[in-house]
Protein backbone atom coordinates (compact mmCIF):
# COMPACT_ATOMS: atom_id res chain seq x y z
CA UNK A 1 0.00 0.00 0.00
CA UNK A 2 1.40 3.90 -1.01
CA UNK A 3 2.46 5.87 1.40
CA UNK A 4 -0.64 8.41 0.25
CA UNK A 5 -3.75 5.19 0.49
CA UNK A 6 -1.97 4.34 4.30
CA UNK A 7 -2.25 8.52 5.23
CA UNK A 8 -5.92 8.28 3.55
CA UNK A 9 -6.59 5.06 6.07
CA UNK A 10 -5.43 7.01 8.97
CA UNK A 11 -7.22 10.19 7.91
CA UNK A 12 -10.45 8.10 7.72
CA UNK A 13 -10.08 6.45 10.61
CA UNK A 14 -9.21 9.81 12.84
CA UNK A 15 -12.34 11.19 11.49
CA UNK A 16 -14.39 8.06 12.94
CA UNK A 17 -12.61 7.43 16.43
CA UNK A 18 -13.98 10.12 18.28
CA UNK A 19 -17.66 8.25 17.66
CA UNK A 20 -16.17 4.85 18.50
CA UNK A 21 -13.90 5.93 21.32
CA UNK A 22 -16.55 8.04 22.93
CA UNK A 23 -18.66 4.95 22.97
CA UNK A 24 -15.91 2.58 23.94
CA UNK A 25 -14.91 4.52 27.03
CA UNK A 26 -18.52 5.03 28.37
CA UNK A 27 -18.60 0.89 28.34
CA UNK A 28 -15.72 0.38 30.14
CA UNK A 29 -16.40 3.45 32.28
CA UNK A 30 -19.59 1.64 32.81
CA UNK A 31 -17.76 -1.36 34.30
CA UNK A 32 -16.08 0.40 37.43
CA UNK A 33 -18.00 1.24 40.64
CA UNK A 34 -18.58 5.26 41.02
CA UNK A 35 -15.71 6.96 41.84
CA UNK A 36 -15.41 7.80 45.54
CA UNK A 37 -12.97 10.57 44.40
CA UNK A 38 -11.77 12.63 41.93
CA UNK A 39 -8.45 10.72 41.20
CA UNK A 40 -10.13 7.48 41.39
CA UNK A 41 -12.47 9.61 38.36
CA UNK A 42 -9.57 10.45 36.60
CA UNK A 43 -7.69 7.29 36.77
CA UNK A 44 -10.27 5.70 35.53
CA UNK A 45 -11.37 8.22 32.68
CA UNK A 46 -7.28 7.55 31.83
CA UNK A 47 -8.14 3.54 31.66
CA UNK A 48 -10.74 4.09 29.55
CA UNK A 49 -8.76 6.23 26.90
CA UNK A 50 -6.31 3.61 26.95
CA UNK A 51 -8.78 0.95 26.94
CA UNK A 52 -10.28 2.69 23.60
CA UNK A 53 -7.38 3.58 22.03
CA UNK A 54 -5.95 -0.27 21.87
CA UNK A 55 -9.12 -1.16 20.75
CA UNK A 56 -9.85 1.28 17.59
CA UNK A 57 -5.91 1.51 16.62
CA UNK A 58 -3.96 -1.47 17.84
CA UNK A 59 -6.21 -3.14 15.10
CA UNK A 60 -5.73 -0.49 12.59
CA UNK A 61 -2.13 -0.89 12.93
CA UNK A 62 -2.29 -4.47 12.17
CA UNK A 63 -3.65 -4.38 9.51
CA UNK A 64 -2.54 -1.31 7.91
CA UNK A 65 0.69 -1.11 9.16
CA UNK A 66 2.04 2.20 9.23
CA UNK A 67 5.10 2.86 6.78
CA UNK A 68 6.60 5.66 8.37
CA UNK A 69 5.60 7.57 12.28
CA UNK A 70 4.27 10.58 10.90
CA UNK A 71 1.12 8.32 9.87
CA UNK A 72 0.41 9.38 13.68
CA UNK A 73 0.17 12.90 12.75
CA UNK A 74 -2.49 12.37 10.16
CA UNK A 75 -4.38 10.09 12.35
CA UNK A 76 -4.63 12.60 15.46
CA UNK A 77 -4.97 15.55 13.10
CA UNK A 78 -7.86 14.54 11.43
CA UNK A 79 -9.01 13.52 15.29
CA UNK A 80 -8.56 17.44 16.49
CA UNK A 81 -9.78 18.95 12.97
CA UNK A 82 -13.27 16.75 13.67
CA UNK A 83 -13.44 17.56 16.83
CA UNK A 84 -12.82 21.61 16.30
CA UNK A 85 -15.45 21.62 13.34
CA UNK A 86 -18.38 19.60 15.16
CA UNK A 87 -17.86 21.63 18.96
CA UNK A 88 -20.86 24.33 18.60
CA UNK A 89 -19.58 25.88 21.58
CA UNK A 90 -15.80 26.89 22.31
CA UNK A 91 -15.58 26.04 25.46
CA UNK A 92 -16.93 22.38 25.39
CA UNK A 93 -13.77 22.60 23.13
CA UNK A 94 -11.48 23.54 25.76
CA UNK A 95 -13.37 21.11 28.16
CA UNK A 96 -12.22 18.24 25.97
CA UNK A 97 -8.59 18.49 26.36
CA UNK A 98 -9.24 19.12 30.09
CA UNK A 99 -10.40 15.32 30.31
CA UNK A 100 -7.62 12.70 30.60
CA UNK A 101 -9.45 10.43 28.32
CA UNK A 102 -8.77 12.49 25.79
CA UNK A 103 -4.82 12.67 26.14
CA UNK A 104 -4.66 8.89 26.82
CA UNK A 105 -6.30 8.25 23.71
CA UNK A 106 -4.31 10.40 21.93
CA UNK A 107 -1.34 9.50 23.10
CA UNK A 108 -1.34 5.99 22.98
CA UNK A 109 -2.60 6.18 19.46
CA UNK A 110 0.29 7.91 18.43
CA UNK A 111 2.41 5.51 20.23
CA UNK A 112 0.74 2.41 18.75
CA UNK A 113 1.28 3.94 15.37
CA UNK A 114 4.58 4.79 16.41
CA UNK A 115 5.88 1.25 17.26
CA UNK A 116 3.92 -0.27 14.23
CA UNK A 117 5.81 1.86 11.86
CA UNK A 118 9.05 1.12 14.02
CA UNK A 119 8.52 -3.19 13.30
CA UNK A 120 7.88 -2.21 10.02
CA UNK A 121 11.17 -1.16 9.52
CA UNK A 122 12.86 -3.69 10.99
CA UNK A 123 11.06 -6.96 10.96
CA UNK A 124 13.72 -9.12 11.24
CA UNK A 125 15.44 -7.09 13.91
CA UNK A 126 14.86 -9.79 17.04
Amino acid sequence: MSRAAQVAVYLVAGLVAPFLSTMIEAYVIALFPAPSSKLVWRATQTLAGVVSSLALVAPLVHLVRPAWPASAFAFVAAFLGFQLVATVNPSDLLLLFQLPDTWSFLLTSVLLIWIGARRREAPNSR
